[in-house]
């Protein structure tokens, strides 16, 4: 991954978005190439699916801004990326209602 230079937090969220993508696809794509994740990237970017958005979403924040703008150059529109922000509890608890509901 030398484009994106991952570290292992960022690795972890891009394999829960590789779950949540082959859930829909079916198709698991290998991490450890540089193309199959920039495919699985740019799959969970145009997916209609809430749980894709969420877990996209997820590795999004996961990046730093040097990452996201490697990203940009590539095509990928960044959804809401927020730069190390942590969510008020109104957030936390709007989503944790949602779930229940």
């Amino acid at each position: 991954m030398s484009i994106l230079n991952l570290n292992s937090h960022n690795l972890t969220a891009l394999y829960k978005l590789d779950i949540e993508v082959k859930k829909y696809t079916g198709k698991r794509h290998q991490l450890a190439s540089e193309q199959s994740v920039i495919e699985l990237i740019k799959i969970a970017f145009i997916s209609p699916f809430p749980t894709i958005k969420a877990a996209y979403q997820q590795f999004i924040d996961s990046l730093d801004s040097n990452q996201q703008e490697k990203l940009n150059s590539l095509g990928i529109v960044l959804i809401n990326a927020r730069k190390n922000k942590q969510p008020s509890n109104k957030t936390w608890l709007n989503r944790l209602i949602s779930q229940l509901v």
